[in-house]
C-alpha cells in the first residue's frame, strides 16, 4: 500500500475585492506524493486546516476539514474557510491581534480519522488582507452580542437575525460565550438559540430603578436556562394599566340602577368594551369619541404606532 511522503504547498494566497459578495476564504493549492516521490493522482482525500494563534503550537482558534480529489498530477485546490468547521468560525478570526500559523493534515483513506501532519507554516500577507476587509465592514469594532435594528431583509456579514434559531456552539463560539443558553438550550450539547425578537419591542433592564413595577413577574424564554425576574432576556406579556372609567348619565343609556350616589357609574375597562349585564339593571355600552380626538382604535394588544424592522445580533 502506498504511503504519503509529503504534501508540498505550492501557494497560499488571498485576494479580496471590496464587494459584499466577495468570498471570505483563502485559496490553497497542494500536491500529494508517495514515499517514492511519485505523484498520487485521481485520489479522494480529506484535508484538515487548523489556524494556530501566536505560535506554531499556539491555541487552535479555527479548524475545518474538506474532501477533495487530486487531479492526474496529484494537485488539489481548496478554499480555506469554506469547509466543515470543527472549532471556531473563520469569519470571527481576529487576524490583526497576533501572528497566525496554519497547520495542514491529510487523510488519504478519506475516513477523517487517520490524519497525517504535513506541517505548520506562518501566514504572512493573508491576515492583513482579511484584517483590511474587516476594517471595511460596518460591523467592525461592535461587541459580540450587540443587537441593532436593520431596515433590510439582507443580514450583513458578522450578524445573525434574532429569530430564535438554533446555531452551532463551535461555529459561533464568541456569541455562545456572550449569551450562553439564555435564549434557549437547543439540543443542550452542540447548539444554542439566538434571541427571538420577532414582533417584540425591546425594553431596557430596570436594574433597581423601579420603572418596571412588574419586574418579578417576568419569565424566561422557552427552553432557556433558569432565569427569571429582572434578568436579561426575560419576557413580559402585553398589558394595560388597571384603571376605572366615569361615564356620565347624559352620554350612556340603559344603565339603570348602576349609578352610584353621585350619579357616576364605575366599571372596569372590560365592562366598557363589552356587555355589562352582570351589573344591576345593566345594559350595553360602547366606545365613543370625545368629539375632539376621534374614535379610539381597538386591537388585540396595546401598542404605539410602529414599523417593522429586523433585529440582528453581532456574533
Amino acid at each position: 500500500m502506498k504511503k504519503i511522503f509529503f504534501l508540498y504547498m505550492i501557494s497560499i494566497c488571498f485576494c479580496i475585492k471590496p464587494m459584499a459578495q466577495a468570498p471570505l476564504a483563502i485559496p490553497f493549492q497542494g500536491v500529494v506524493r508517495n514515499a517514492n516521490n511519485v505523484l498520487i493522482g485521481n485520489k479522494t482525500i480529506s484535508v484538515r486546516f487548523s489556524i494556530h494563534n501566536g505560535f506554531s503550537f499556539g491555541n487552535i482558534i479555527y479548524r475545518e476539514w474538506q474532501t477533495t480529489v487530486t487531479n492526474t498530477q496529484g494537485l488539489f485546490v481548496l478554499n480555506v474557510g469554506q469547509g466543515n468547521a470543527e472549532i471556531g468560525q473563520f469569519s470571527s478570526i481576529n487576524w490583526s491581534d497576533s501572528t497566525k500559523f496554519m497547520q495542514v493534515e491529510i487523510d488519504t483513506t478519506n475516513s477523517k480519522s487517520v490524519w497525517r501532519d504535513i506541517g505548520t507554516q506562518q501566514m504572512l500577507s493573508v491576515p492583513y488582507a482579511l484584517s483590511a476587509r474587516k476594517a471595511d465592514s460596518a460591523s467592525n469594532g461592535v461587541p459580540v452580542g450587540t443587537v441593532i435594528a436593520n431596515a433590510s431583509n439582507n443580514v450583513p456579514f458578522g450578524w445573525l437575525i434574532c429569530n430564535g434559531k438554533a446555531v452551532n456552539r463551535k461555529a459561533y463560539n464568541a456569541l455562545f460565550a456572550s449569551i450562553g443558553t439564555t435564549y434557549g438550550l437547543a439540543d443542550g450539547i452542540d447548539s444554542f438559540n439566538v434571541p427571538d425578537y420577532r414582533g417584540m419591542f425591546l425594553r431596557g433592564m430596570d436594574l433597581g430603578a423601579g420603572n418596571d413595577p412588574d419586574t418579578t413577574s417576568r419569565v424566561a424564554p422557552v427552553n432557556s436556562t433558569s432565569i427569571n425576574g429582572g434578568n436579561i432576556g426575560t419576557f413580559q406579556a402585553d398589558a394595560f394599566q388597571g384603571h376605572l372609567h366615569d361615564p356620565q348619565p347624559n352620554n350612556i343609556l340603559a344603565l339603570g340602577n348602576s349609578y352610584g350616589s353621585n350619579g357616576i357609574f364605575r366599571g372596569s375597562h372590560t365592562a366598557i368594551n363589552n356587555s355589562i349585564s352582570t351589573y344591576t339593571n345593566g345594559g350595553t355600552i360602547s366606545i365613543y369619541t370625545d368629539n375632539s380626538n376621534g374614535k379610539p382604535r381597538t386591537a388585540s394588544e396595546s401598542r404605539p404606532k410602529n414599523v417593522y424592522v429586523n433585529y440582528i445580533i453581532k456574533y
